[in-house]
């Protein structure tokens, strides 16, 4: 298993307005499992296997779009997992991507992608046709940089590198909301505050750290900046301020131990100075990820216990929480559940019962599965 390091920089400050506890029961009820339905990668039949999975989506219908990273390449699947064509491939022209860093559904069925490799957004109908596409570039190299919302504006997070920098020297990040003529109609920015700075390693479950604490930014279906604060549990899209209220978790000697080693290994190798070793926390944070899905719902990625694996060298071992679990809420402060998804998942979207994911198989190559949650107190 490969693991990969990537510094991080800067991150925003919560804003509130009209406070919200949420501390009523799930709406989902207590009891909650997923069950697989649909799997792509490692059928017998399978006509391409999957490289590195840069993104997933769905349109209306349940046609599940992959994008293949390592080619790069978009395949289009039926709702079943069955192959149906691929769509554009790599290059210059219409069409075509060089890098896929973002790939959306929008409200009109049609699909969205943001390209960084040829500084632009390109859209396709919901049956793979090339439609259009306008320039726009980022400078940010992260998930969760593309969103839409239920108006069908397209939103690409950037640095704003005209702007003063922050205190830590980095630019400070901005939404860009692009309309349907490719024009950009708004900058929302995205208040930041200094942290120091640290280390995330890129697992097969997303972005795994020694977990920080730090403040989130995404946009909600209705097109409002949305800001988290990971270690108050606090959501705030500018009118209305959500807290969740949650347990902190305390880091197992072990673990803190583990990341302590990583951090030290990454300073031997970094020729920046930066003292990674206490960035290194002993209790954590409710959650390390947002995800606004198709329903536009609020999927946290919550921090729980972690358990040590071997690592694949077969020296030592690596301690993470390896079963990625998740609460949702809506933006009204409904609170629907907590699900705990198979080990080795990354959660990509949701609409009703069903979420879209990938997952490593038992060989370490990426599949894509759907699930579909199902109460287990009813």
């Amino acid at each position: 298993m490969k693991y990969i390091a990537l510094l991080i920089l800067s991150v925003p400050m919560l804003v509130s307005a009209q406070h919200v506890m949420v501390d009523g029961p799930p709406k989902w009820g207590d009891g909650l499992r997923v069950i697989e339905e649909v799997r792509i990668g490692d059928r017998p039949d399978e006509v391409h296997l999957l490289g590195r999975i840069a993104d997933v989506a769905v349109s209306a219908d349940g046609t599940i779009w992959v994008a293949d990273g390592s080619v790069p390449q978009i395949r289009l699947y039926s709702a079943d997992g069955d192959y149906l064509r691929d769509v554009g491939g790599p290059g210059q022209g219409p069409g075509e991507y060089r890098r896929i860093m973002g790939l959306k559904s929008t409200s009109n069925d049609e699909m969205v992608l943001f390209d960084p490799g040829n500084h632009r957004i390109t859209f396709f109908s919901s049956s793979g046709e090339y439609l259009r596409s306008f320039p726009v570039d980022s400078g940010l190299h992260a998930s969760d940089v593309l969103s839409v919302d239920a108006k069908g504006f397209v939103y690409v997070a950037k640095r704003d590198l005209a702007a003063p920098r922050q205190e830590n020297g980095a630019s400070p990040k901005v939404w860009l909301k692009i309309d349907a003529q490719g024009d950009v109609i708004e900058r929302i920015p995205v208040p930041a505050r200094s942290r120091k700075r640290g280390f995330v390693l890129v697992t097969p479950m997303g972005y795994r750290g020694p977990f920080p604490s730090e403040t989130i930014s995404a946009v909600s279906s209705e097109g409002r900046l949305l800001v988290a604060d990971n270690q108050a549990y606090t959501i705030s899209n500018g009118s209305i301020t959500l807290e969740r209220p949650y347990e902190p978790l305390s880091a197992l000697p072990e673990e803190v131990a583990y990341w302590k080693s990583v951090a030290r290994r990454f300073e031997e190798r970094s020729r920046s100075g930066a003292d990674l070793v206490s960035f290194v926390e002993e209790t954590k944070p409710a959650f390390r990820r947002m995800s606004v899905d198709s329903d536009g719902r609020l999927w946290f990625n919550m921090y729980a216990e972690a358990e040590a694996r071997p690592r694949s060298s077969g020296q030592g071992e690596t301690w993470l929480d390896w079963y990625p679990e998740f609460e949702v809420l809506g933006g009204d402060g409904t609170y629907f559940g907590r699900i705990k998804l198979p080990e080795k998942t990354y959660f990509y979207d949701a609409r009703g019962p069903l979420i879209w994911a990938e997952l490593e198989a038992e060989d370490g190559s990426p599949v894509v599965v759907r699930y579909r949650t199902e109460r287990t107190d009813s």
